[in-house]
């Protein structure tokens, strides 16, 4: 269910790469090749960006709201909770690692 969560973020960003340079060429009657590449670049990272972060803030809410509810209230501790729960977090080391490298390589590449 997660990746199909994070291709669906990609279906929404990533076609404004070729949408917005196109609009502004017929609006204006052309644009150099340039600007199709600084669309794509910066649609790819603000993609990886957003989904990265819309992923990881569900989860967040799934693991700290609802989560703590769905267990059994009279056998619940916070050592059988985070014991439960700990195979579920391993998605979030890779993840909030590409989160933090995603505005640094975009600022490398703009720069």
């Amino acid at each position: 269910m997660t990746w199909q969560i994070a291709v669906i973020g990609a279906i929404g960003w990533f076609p404004g790469a070729l949408v917005f340079p196109l609009a502004i060429n017929l609006a204006t009657g052309g644009v150099p090749w340039q600007m199709y590449v600084h669309f794509a670049v910066s649609f790819t990272l603000a993609g990886l960006i957003g989904v990265v972060f819309s992923y990881l803030g569900i989860q967040y809410a799934v693991f700290r709201a609802l989560l703590p509810r769905l267990g059994n209230p009279d056998g619940h501790t916070p050592a059988k909770a985070w014991a439960e729960v700990r195979p579920l977090t391993t998605a979030f080391d890779v993840l909030v690692i590409l989160a933090c490298g995603v505005p640094l390589v975009g600022g490398k590449c703009c720069s």
